[in-house]
């Protein structure tokens, strides 16, 4: 089904799509632009990137992802670290 922004893919698709990314690639990083291009790079036709942000922020919000703020660029996100390394 194609949603209203004109993806197919729903948010919840895209969440487990990153989560099963990260269990392949634990030490990934990247920012939402990149996990559009690179981590979701099998989904055909790809997400909108507002799509992957909001799923992103989603995933953050229940502790399944970390987040990194650099001084420039937007934020980059990884696998949670279990030593608190990066924002969770």
């Amino acid at each position: 089904m194609t949603q209203a922004n004109g993806s197919p893919h729903d948010v919840p698709d895209i969440e487990g799509s990153i989560l099963a990314y990260l269990a392949r690639s634990p030490d990934a990083l990247d920012t939402a632009r990149g996990v559009c291009d690179q981590w979701l790079s099998g989904l055909n036709p790809r997400p909108s990137q507002d799509s992957v942000e909001r799923a992103l922020e989603r995933l953050y919000r229940r502790g399944l992802l970390a987040r990194e703020t650099p001084n420039r660029g937007g934020p980059r996100w990884s696998a949670p670290n279990p030593a608190g390394g990066a924002e969770a």
